[in-house]
């Protein structure tokens, strides 16, 4: 449908209003064509509230950034119940760009994003930036691997067919009752191509009050050149613990790190019964529940439906989403400095995160002495790799961690989650199409293509650059 801007609510009747952030509006000169697609599955709210949120998309009222990316976010004044859930507020992804380093929000426009990254100094400042090279495995339907290179998007939109997608598996999720963000709607902005087709956004409501992602609470603090526990992190120890002893932050750390780790497996778990896999499963993908315990899934426009998969694929796409999670928990783990801060590789052992999170996603299906070993000789090289970034670690440290982790982690992770899945029961409802030794010979293969690939898109880009 189409809107008509005449007669609109007042965003204040439903939506807390923030003061202005530090940031400058870039406003088009009239709203943007907004068309909503089919809703079918989704969560349904009161139609003058949807108006509202429609409003924001069309920039027919200046939508609400609280962070620098593609997604505005308005909390209501009061919880909504909707159903068996309740909506706090909701997230509006592909409407917009909020740039945090000139601090303007712009419309979504028909250029293309060149994600970039940058190290931190040991002051926690960002230094040396480049632009980002993401490669992902992609599976034929014979089960073949291959090097998908990270598709371009467009400055603040969302890529033609991905807010369906999104909204399709946040339908998906909310008819199994998987935490996740809720289907509200989704459209298009028809008179806004990128690569011949219209850019679209989606609209979801948020069934916690919490917005910080499950990332936050692993940035660290640093102080005199030492990585300490961030204030976030502290928060939630205080409030798990009911105290903070910043004398004594170890084993408390260790203990959420590992409840979180088991959340994230079982999480995953539920969503693979569901029939949706994550695709990129690290910790900035979920969020805490309001009971801060539970997690929430984000960022589905990337996952796929199982069911859309040969059979050949599906259980191959299910180890490597396992993999995701471990390798993003890792890095977390290893940026918050957790290891150095435990200050005790027994205790550290004990509450074991890596463990955690495979039985949270195998659970019964596996024998846990099965589990054991292979949580064994992940954390073993999980902490190998820490002790190589070091507990303060320089830029080139840092620089040289991912690749390092890259090339020894993500190899023997998916080597055990492999022999971990063929033991377990999933493995007799989505089988695994080879053995593990034909696995590797697959895996080797693609190593060596992405390598290549990598290095034609280094090359491309520093071409450009000169």
């Amino acid at each position: 449908m189409s809107l008509d801007f005449s007669n609109r609510s007042d965003p204040k009747d439903y939506f807390e209003i923030l003061a202005p952030i530090n940031a400058r509006y870039q406003s088009p000169v009239s709203p943007l064509g907004v068309q909503m697609g089919p809703r079918s599955g989704g969560v349904a709210i009161p139609d003058d509230e949807l108006e509202v949120l429609s409003d924001y998309a069309s920039w027919t009222n200046a939508p609400q950034f609280d962070s620098p990316g593609r997604s505005g976010y308005v909390k209501r004044n009061a919880p909504l119940r909707a159903g068996d859930t309740s909506i706090y507020g909701y997230k509006l992804k592909g409407i917009g760009n909020f740039n945090g380093k000139t601090r303007t929000i712009t419309p979504p426009k028909s250029d293309s994003y060149q994600p970039v990254m940058g190290t931190r100094d040991n002051a926690g400042n960002i230094s040396d930036e480049l632009p980002v090279i993401l490669i992902h495995m992609g599976i034929a339907e014979n089960g073949t691997l291959y090097p998908v290179l990270d598709p371009p998007k467009p400055v603040g939109g969302l890529s033609s067919g991905r807010g369906q997608r999104e909204f399709s598996n946040a339908a998906k999720l909310y008819k199994a009752g998987v935490p996740a963000c809720l289907p509200i709607a989704w459209g298009r902005y028809p008179e806004l191509q990128w690569q011949g087709q219209p850019i679209e956004f989606v609209i979801l409501g948020m069934p916690s009050d919490i917005n910080e992602r499950l990332g936050a609470y692993f940035e660290p603090d640093t102080s005199n050149g030492r990585f300490e526990v961030g204030q976030e992190m502290r928060s939630l120890i205080a409030s798990r613990f009911d105290v903070y002893d910043p004398r004594n932050p170890g084993e408390p750390l260790i203990r959420i790190a590992s409840d979180m780790g088991r959340n994230i497996g079982g999480l995953l778990r539920s969503a693979h019964e569901a029939g949706v896999a994550r695709f990129a499963s690290h910790t900035g993908n979920f969020s805490l529940m309001p009971n801060k315990r539970g997690l929430l899934l984000h960022d589905l426009d990337s996952s796929v439906e199982l069911d859309s998969l040969s059979p050949q694929a599906r259980a191959l796409t299910m180890t490597r989403d396992i993999e995701s999670a471990i390798f993003g928990f890792t890095h977390s783990l290893t940026h918050a400095n957790v290891y150095w801060i435990v200050n005790n590789p027994e205790r550290f052992l004990k509450f074991n995160p890596i463990k955690a999170l495979l039985k949270g996603y195998f659970r019964d299906d596996v024998d846990e002495v099965e589990i054991d070993r292979a949580s064994g000789r992940i954390v073993d090289m999980v902490i190998q790799l820490i002790k190589v970034r070091t507990e303060r670690p320089s830029v080139n440290d840092q620089s040289m961690w991912m690749a390092y982790a890259t090339a020894n982690l993500v190899p023997l992770c998916l080597s055990e989650v492999f022999r971990l899945y063929e033991k377990s029961a999933l493995n007799q409802q989505n089988k695994l199409p080879y053995g593990s030794a034909e696995f590797e010979v697959h895996f080797q293969r693609f190593t060596r293509q992405s390598e290549e690939m990598f290095m034609r898109r280094h090359a491309e880009i520093m071409a450009q650059r000169r």
